[in-house]
């Protein structure tokens, strides 16, 4: 189950993303990087750079979205993706700290370390809490439940509980 405090998370650190991009590009990340320089020597032409870059990105995009059809677990692996690239952007004061100096995306970047720290801890809380209910098959929270003879169950509303606890003999 995607919580709303995750969803928050996720919105936020979408924003970020979004300005740490800008920033990048206005301080010429491309120039300092070096695997930008790579991949650069992949290609010929900017056009060539740019198909490539589209076709990466949209089938990233694709696995993403066959996620999105999966169970609450799938979908919450599916956002597992975006917290690792939160993660990931730590190398920006990282390599400010190492140089002595500027990085390009270093101010923004500085963001998503105690963003992606709380995006993890709610993530792993909602993956420890996401089932599928046995009335309806939605993903489920940490609060519904139902006491079986055998064993609790968690349900996805009080209404499912209602009616797997009346299936109960």
């Amino acid at each position: 189950m995607i919580t709303r405090r995750l969803r928050l998370l996720t919105i936020t650190g979408i924003v970020l993303m979004l300005l740490h991009g800008v920033e990048e590009w206005l301080s010429g990340f491309f120039r300092v990087d070096p695997a930008f320089e790579y991949v650069a020597s992949l290609v010929s032409t900017k056009q060539e750079a740019l198909f490539v870059s589209f076709q990466i990105t949209w089938w990233l995009l694709l696995v993403l979205f066959a996620l999105l059809t999966f169970s609450a677990k799938w979908r919450l692996r599916g956002l597992g993706l975006f917290g690792a690239v939160m993660v990931f952007e730590w190398m920006h004061p990282a390599s400010s700290l190492l140089s002595g100096e500027y990085y390009p995306g270093t101010v923004t970047a500085m963001l998503f370390v105690p963003l992606s720290v709380a995006f993890w801890v709610e993530f792993l809380r909602a993956y420890r809490c996401a089932a599928v209910c046995p009335v309806c098959s939605n993903p489920v929270g940490a609060d519904s439940m139902v006491v079986l003879p055998d064993r609790p169950v968690r349900v996805c509303s009080e209404a499912c509980s209602t009616r797997l606890g009346s299936d109960v003999p």
